[in-house]
């Protein structure tokens, strides 16, 4: 009894989790887009997305 219990609350945890985490993701991609539409893109902005780039490749390669 104890261990479905527990079960089922990391299961509920794991789920908060994922919407956690899809609202995150919908939340940059927002940002994204919004970034894409300021008038003055410099090799700064390049940088900045590059940085998000990385981030997002090192997040890609911790959940493989």
């Amino acid at each position: 009894m104890t261990y479905d219990r527990n079960r089922q609350q990391a299961l509920k945890a794991y789920r908060e989790k994922q919407e956690n985490i899809t609202r995150l993701i919908e939340g940059i991609r927002g940002k994204l887009e919004a970034d894409a539409k300021q008038p003055d893109i410099t090799w700064a902005s390049v940088g900045s997305l590059g940085h998000v780039e990385e981030l997002l490749r090192d997040l890609d390669e911790f959940l493989s």
